[in-house]
């Protein structure tokens, strides 16, 4: 009778011995933010912080910030025809590009106020934290609802050559490749160069040019110089340049309404222009195919200014899509004292963008 009971115990006792290896095995790592503007455990920080490590954020081939809004809590990101829309918590400053952001965006310490530099691509990241609720008690003015903190990969001085590459595949022939190489050129000074670049195919189908829409191509790159004369002094100068060009747009219209529904109060669809209303009008007689086409998911049914015949109608038309080009200078310098620290950050950024829209959403 006893010995099944041992071999019982045997077994429990196993069991807890086990389970004990893996509880200790799970301990939490500690995460280093500087969402106070100093290096602090992220337990020890009173502000509601969502923190991914660039290693993450590579792993999961997180292409930028509209897609790590999926991985943030009350965090919306999302690219318009126009501009992007940011929203905290639901708080934003809207679709209007000359608009500051509600929810300011620091890289390397240096402020990024327009909604069109949200659209750069990650490169070559250690940290980005996500501070909701207001924070211009450090990061200034304008961050009503929240503040985004972005800290880039610097070289370690004094280490040894070394690099790494990387590919990822998508969706919709999505393609990433991107890597480093880092070392020291003396006791004092390291360099570090990074490069990106991504390109992938729509996702709508435009049946009307029988294309797909929405085809993005991005490069990057950032040069990183690091320079540690004492153990009380350490400067850090980035210079980065990136690049993203779509081809088509990235969306579509929900529905196209049929003419005896159109502009009926009891089908909640508001009243149109004169214009607009002659411009269904007409797409209705010469494409009656739109009205079917615009229901079917991820389709559109439009000439992206290219007209029926393929070619642009004037010179100073362009196919749908858009090319912005962002430039970003980051010194920063830490200088030690006995009753603290002291660090200065000076940067200079600029972005161009030129927009192509077809505004008609229409093979007019």
């Amino acid at each position: 009778m006893r010995i099944p009971y041992a071999k019982s115990r045997m077994a429990v006792a196993t069991g807890l011995l086990m389970l004990g290896s893996v509880a200790s095995a799970q301990q939490l790592e500690e995460v280093i933010v500087t969402a106070q503007k100093k290096a602090e455990n992220l337990q020890d920080v009173p502000i509601s912080v969502s923190a991914l490590q660039g290693e993450r954020i590579q792993d999961a081939s997180i292409p930028n910030m509209a897609a790590i809004a999926d991985y943030v809590p009350n965090l919306h990101i999302a690219e318009a025809s126009v501009n992007t829309n940011i929203y905290m918590r639901g708080i934003g400053s809207g679709n209007n590009r000359a608009f500051e952001q509600s929810v300011g965006m620091y890289i390397d310490g240096v402020y990024m106020g327009r909604g069109r530099q949200y659209r750069a691509g990650f490169l070559d990241l250690e940290r980005v934290e996500v501070l909701r609720g207001p924070q211009g008690t450090l990061f200034g003015k304008n961050t009503v609802a929240g503040a985004i903190n972005i800290t880039t990969a610097s070289p370690d001085i004094g280490g040894e050559v070394e690099g790494e590459i990387n590919a990822s595949f998508e969706e919709n022939g999505g393609e990433i490749y991107e890597g480093f190489v880092q070392g020291s050129l003396s006791d004092t000074v390291a360099v570090r160069l990074a490069a990106r670049y991504r390109e992938t195919d729509g996702y709508i189908d435009n049946k009307f040019l029988n294309k797909k829409e929405g085809a993005t191509e991005e490069s990057g790159v950032r040069l990183t110089v690091a320079w540690q004369p004492s153990d009380t002094i350490d400067v850090n100068f980035k210079y980065s340049n990136l690049q993203r060009d779509r081809t088509g747009a990235n969306s579509a219209t929900y529905f196209y309404l049929d003419p005896s529904l159109r502009d009926d109060p009891d089908e909640g669809v508001p009243n149109r222009s004169d214009f607009a209303s002659t411009a269904y009008a007409i797409t209705d007689v010469f494409y009656p195919e739109l009205a079917q086409i615009s229901q079917e998911d991820f389709t559109t049914y439009k000439d992206n200014n290219l007209g029926r015949d393929g070619s642009t109608v004037g010179i100073s038309f362009k196919e749908d899509g858009y090319d912005d080009t962002i430039q970003n200078f980051a010194l920063s310098a830490n200088f030690e004292f006995d009753s603290g620290t002291f660090t200065s950050v000076t940067g200079y950024s600029d972005y161009e963008i030129f927009d192509d829209v077809d505004v008609d959403w229409l093979p007019l």
